[in-house]
């Protein structure tokens, strides 16, 4: 399955915008709303099923895109990492980059699920000691009383871990159990 780069390019502007404009990445309110919503049940759910590696696309238009503004966006990247999980197009929108002006540094995943974005995260630092951290990113793909199922970004963004509401099986045995 090949990345959709042309369906999954946001308005990635921002970037180039002052540090503290950086804190939503152009997300709008209700967006930013949700995605915070969905990452509260994502992160609750404690069990790790299964670890799947990520294989990233290098979308080398970034770079050309911000060819202008060298003097305050350096060595800005675009990796996107697109697979299927139960019939579900998955794909994770990687981005970053080094700034100047002051320095500055960030990274921002957007985890799509069918073309919808439906997960967020962004780390942001700086030379004068500002920054901070949003995520992790991740998405729901099911949200069934007690059969939920979501997907988690690593920290690292190299693999998302499948998590789940409780081990594979306990909880068929403990509806089968004697009451």
């Amino acid at each position: 399955m090949r990345p959709a780069f042309d369906r999954l390019r946001p308005d990635y502007r921002w970037m180039l915008w002052q540090l503290m404009a950086t804190r939503t990445c152009g997300l709008p309110p209700d967006v930013l709303a949700r995605i915070d919503a969905e990452r509260e049940r994502v992160v609750a759910l404690p069990v790790t099923t299964r670890t799947i590696p990520l294989a990233y696309v290098e979308d080398t238009s970034v770079a050309v895109r911000y060819l202008g503004t060298t003097d305050r966006l350096m060595r800005p990247f675009r990796r996107v990492a697109t697979f299927a999980l139960n019939s579900s197009r998955i794909d994770v929108d990687w981005i970053g980059g080094r700034g100047g002006g002051p320095g500055f540094s960030f990274e921002e995943v957007r985890v799509f699920v069918a073309f919808e974005l439906r997960g967020w995260s962004r780390a942001v630092g700086s030379s004068v000691m500002i920054g901070g951290r949003r995520g992790p990113a991740g998405a729901l793909l099911r949200d069934a009383p007690g059969d939920a199922l979501a997907l988690v970004v690593s920290d690292d963004c190299r693999r998302v871990f499948l998590r789940v509401a409780h081990e594979p099986g306990s909880r068929r045995q403990r509806l089968s159990e004697p009451g």
